[in-house]
């Protein structure tokens, strides 16, 4: 199942297009420690050779004293800290991550057909694909008017979208399958008290420590239970 998790993880925020090797960008510490131990685990990559960045929204930093911060907080050796070339205050801290290894790319590519047509037959697997790819792409929403709370996967590749939806409905749930005109993406969207606490349950953000403390935040005070799940339509 963790390897399923690590296929769904670089699905959703690993670089596919690139045949240099394996690399991803994510902001949650939790969730880079995860796909360097995946990495370890499953590609037999010693950490020595993999290269980790940590871009910083703000110019005041002591580059050392950052080095030695983030290496103690990954376990592992960084390469560079840099300031983002162009950034706002509310920015987040970038953690970019490379292995510059051909054949670990050729591998994943192989592998993730056969996972994802394994995950399809398969609760266990799909759930751990799930977990995967709302590590990469998932967010909790709270809209504080309406009170509705719900947990989004928004990506341009609509078939990705679609198959993730797929995924859901296999394990019992009924999320909605959403076009966003506004953002140009695809999404699918899991409400309801019932439902986001199957998920908490099922540990849907093991891999990322932000996004499981917020669902924990508006699983605690839930109030309002949603309406017009399973949904296919266009999103305004």
């Amino acid at each position: 199942e963790e390897v399923t998790e690590g296929i769904g993880y670089y699905v959703g925020d690993g670089r596919l297009k690139t045949n240099g090797g394996l690399s991803t960008t994510n902001t949650d510490v939790k969730t880079i420690k995860f796909f360097l131990k995946w990495l370890k685990k499953y590609f037999d990559v010693d950490v020595k050779n993999v290269m980790i960045n940590i871009y910083l929204p703000r110019l005041d930093f002591n580059v050392n004293s950052e080095k030695k911060k983030w290496s103690k907080l990954l376990e592992a050796n960084i390469n560079s800290v840099k300031s983002k070339y162009d950034y706002k205050d509310y920015h987040k801290i970038l953690i970019e991550v490379c292995y510059f290894r051909k054949i670990a790319k050729l591998i994943l590519d192989k592998l993730v057909p056969i996972i994802k047509e394994k995950c399809l037959a398969n609760k266990s697997l799909a759930k751990a694909y799930i977990r995967g790819i709302m590590a990469a792409e998932g967010s909790v929403k709270h809209d504080e008017k309406s009170h509705q709370k719900a947990i989004h996967l928004k990506m341009k590749n609509k078939s990705e979208v679609e198959y993730v939806f797929k995924l859901l409905q296999l394990i019992g749930l009924t999320p909605s399958f959403l076009f966003s005109k506004q953002d140009n993406e695809w999404l699918t969207t899991i409400s309801g008290c019932d439902e986001l606490e199957k998920l908490d349950e099922m540990d849907i953000f093991k891999s990322n420590g932000e996004r499981r403390r917020k669902l924990k935040e508006i699983l605690s005070d839930y109030q309002h239970r949603q309406v017009k799940k399973g949904q296919v339509k266009e999103f305004y």
